[in-house]
């Protein structure tokens, strides 16, 4: 789903126009975005939790050369869904 097919869904359910929906979305993810930048986590209830996690850094090959390239460590964005939607996407529960 991309962000404008995500504003218009909201358009729709909330009773907002497509304008107002888009602000909102733009200011929810930007937060998050935030939030997990700078405290490494984000919890959610019935969705689930971002969190930040630090990588080590490593030697990887280049696929096309074959050559031997190192891999710097860097933090890596993870979602880990909670149990409501785990059992939402599985079918297990209706909405």
């Amino acid at each position: 789903m991309s962000r404008s097919a995500l504003t218009k869904a909201v358009a729709d359910a909330s009773g907002l126009g497509v304008i107002a929906s888009d602000r909102a979305v733009v200011a929810v993810l930007g937060e998050m975005k935030k939030i997990v930048s700078e405290e490494g986590r984000l919890s959610i209830r019935g969705l689930g939790t971002f969190h930040t996690r630090q990588k080590a850094e490593r030697t990887g090959r280049n696929p096309k050369t074959g050559r031997l390239a190192k891999i710097k460590a860097r933090r890596v964005v993870q979602f880990k869904a909670g149990r409501i939607f785990k059992n939402l996407v599985n079918g297990e529960i209706d909405r």
